[in-house]
């Protein structure tokens, strides 16, 4: 009896399967379409990333027209084509933009992203427009049958690689790549398959099927109501407990505040919606609280996020951090008020700012590019080192200021803008020529207290030893007080007229010494190596490079004769500290 049930499940699964692949063939045609572009892939040398990302453009695309046909035009089939083969449209106009691009850049990416996760959410809230059947249902029918998915396809996945691995190990060996042909064909065709399975077709008033993938497990109330939002509530209390006692003028703008209270909310409102067809004490408690706390904390989060705005201009994730935030707090008042039943509204809200943040002019790249273009120009201004369109290097500039500049420039440069910084030089490359277009580094740390240079002896310059009797090499180090032991006592040997003479490095009042030593050890001549430390401190050079006449140092006295080049040489700058260490060429002259 218990074969005969086994198998009559797995003949449901598979008819349910098929089911899907008749009610969403275009979808079904995208994914085996990226499966075989993916194996392909595999195999290749070339990428060939673009015609996946635009099959599964496709896929999302088709499954939610099919959602829209059955919705609103169900006994009409010529709809159906006409939105099938917008789809198709669609995914290929989305091809044509992104065909031509070198490499996915962040912008396209993450406009992708948010496009996609717009198409999931009106995948799970079409369905309840204008029909009894609530967003609350459909959404855990969604919720549900992916981790279900997620579950039988790991199930199946782990399954086929332990009989492939079985068989490498026991009868014969196996290509490598079979592991990944694998995960394709179960990840890409089998797993949205089994998902869209589990998907019925929504009638206008909730009934036996619609009940049947709907209801919730006794398991999953169990952990929302006596678990995660118990959790949720004690996390809550200790957030508004933090929020009491540190507010003050730098909690605003503190990195790990901005983050935190935009997790938070999410967590909350979906817990809220989850808990939306619960009817215990723990879930109507929750519901009915919990929106209420939500709305001043958003509030919030997105005065934080404006402050960080006003220090550092907007960056796209500032923008999704402050569209975000009015989104939540919008949510918690129609949450707030509203009942359940009409929770289809934060979905429909959640689609409109999604749209918003990826169509020009106001999309959250166009807004955060003119910021950081306008951030940057006016801080060069304001400091006066913007002149006749020519930047003007500054290296003694506040690293308050020298922040602004760096933060802009290197976002910027991350979302491949710097075409449009109408002030730069047109052949302007960014770690090559940051330094010498500003006059400090681009890679100090956030609160830009640490700078450094960076020198080296330009390449294809010939040394001219004459009146000099020895040449050697000497590593010269001023590190950190633990490591300063490690590096004294570099030396040159020199053997002049049957004597033995040394050129050693050692630490003196703070600073590094070159001392030649005669054969009893003592002092002939000595270098400070903080002579080059203070030719070099304030340096702004092109490509790091100096000539060999800016490298060279020399002192005599009337024994002896050194000469000191500079093959390269790095200094660290400290607040009331600065480390140093550099290769040096040493020639010798005794008189």
């Amino acid at each position: 009896m218990i074969t005969l049930n086994f198998i009559e499940k797995i003949k449901i699964k598979i008819s349910g399967l098929s089911n899907a692949t008749g009610r969403f063939p275009l979808t079904t045609l995208f994914l085996v379409s990226a499966a075989v572009t993916n194996i392909i892939d595999i195999n290749s040398t070339e990428r060939y990333r673009v015609y996946l990302i635009s099959m599964i453009v496709g896929a999302f695309l088709s499954a939610a027209d099919q959602i829209v046909h059955e919705r609103f035009f169900k006994d009409k089939n010529n709809y159906r084509y006409i939105l099938m083969a917008l789809s198709v449209l669609l995914s290929f106009g989305y091809y044509l933009i992104v065909k031509d691009s070198p490499d996915f850049s962040i912008e396209l990416s993450v406009r992708t992203g948010v496009a996609l996760f717009a198409v999931l959410i009106a995948f799970i809230w079409i369905p309840s427009v204008k029909r009894e059947v609530t967003f609350n249902e459909s959404f855990m029918i969604s919720f549900k049958g992916f981790f279900i998915s997620v579950f039988f396809s790991g199930i199946i996945f782990l399954g086929i690689a332990l009989i492939i691995g079985a068989i490498d190990q026991l009868l014969f060996s196996v290509n490598s790549k079979i592991y990944s042909y694998n995960a394709t064909i179960v990840f890409f065709i089998f797993a949205p398959l089994f998902f869209l399975s589990m998907i019925p077709v929504y009638p206008e008033k909730p009934n036996e099927e619609t009940e049947k993938y709907s209801n919730i497990p006794r398991l999953l109330e169990i952990l929302i109501s006596y678990i995660i939002i118990p959790i949720s509530a004690i996390f809550t209390v200790i957030l508004i407990i933090y929020i009491v006692l540190n507010i003050r003028g730098e909690f605003w703008t503190n990195n790990l505040l901005e983050p935190m209270l935009v997790s938070y909310s999410i967590a909350i409102i979906l817990i809220y919606i989850l808990s939306s067809m619960l009817e215990n004490k723990f879930a109507l408690l929750f519901r009915k609280y919990a929106p209420k706390v939500l709305v001043p904390i958003v509030l919030f989060q997105v005065v934080a996020s404006v402050l960080k705005v006003q220090e550092m201009g907007i960056t796209y994730g500032r923008y999704y951090a402050v569209l975000y935030g009015i989104y939540a707090a919008i949510a918690g008042g129609i949450l707030s008020f509203l009942p359940v039943k009409r929770n289809g509204l934060i979905a429909a809200l959640l689609i409109i700012f999604s749209v918003i943040s990826i169509v020009p002019p106001v999309d959250a790249f166009s807004v955060s590019k003119s910021s950081q273009l306008n951030t940057l120009e006016n801080t060069l201004i304001a400091n006066e080192m913007l002149e006749n369109g020519k930047i003007i290097p500054k290296p003694d500039l506040n690293n308050e200021e020298k922040k602004k500049i760096i933060n802009s420039m290197n976002y910027l440069y991350r979302m491949e803008y710097l075409d449009k910084v109408s002030f730069l030089p047109d052949d302007f490359e960014f770690y090559n020529d940051f330094f010498a277009t500003f006059g400090f580094r681009e890679y100090e740390g956030p609160d830009a207290l640490r700078e450094t240079v960076f020198v080296n002896l330009a390449p294809g310059q010939a040394l001219n030893i004459e009146g000099y009797d020895y040449m050697g090499n000497i590593h010269a180090a001023k590190p950190q007080d633990e490591y300063q032991e490690k590096f004294q006592g570099n030396q040159i040997i020199i053997n002049h007229q049957e004597k033995e003479y040394k050129i050693i490095t050692a630490l003196e009042n703070e600073d590094i010494l070159l001392n030649l030593l005669d054969e009893n050890n003592d002092v002939i001549i000595s270098f400070p190596v903080r002579e080059i430390v203070d030719k070099y401190y304030n340096k702004v050079t092109v490509n790091n490079q100096i000539s060999l006449e800016e490298a060279t140092f020399s002192i005599e006295n009337d024994t002896v004769k050194l000469g000191i080049i500079v093959q390269d040489f790095f200094i660290d700058k400290y607040t009331g500290n600065t480390n140093y260490w550099g290769n040096l060429v040493v020639l010798t002259d005794f008189k």
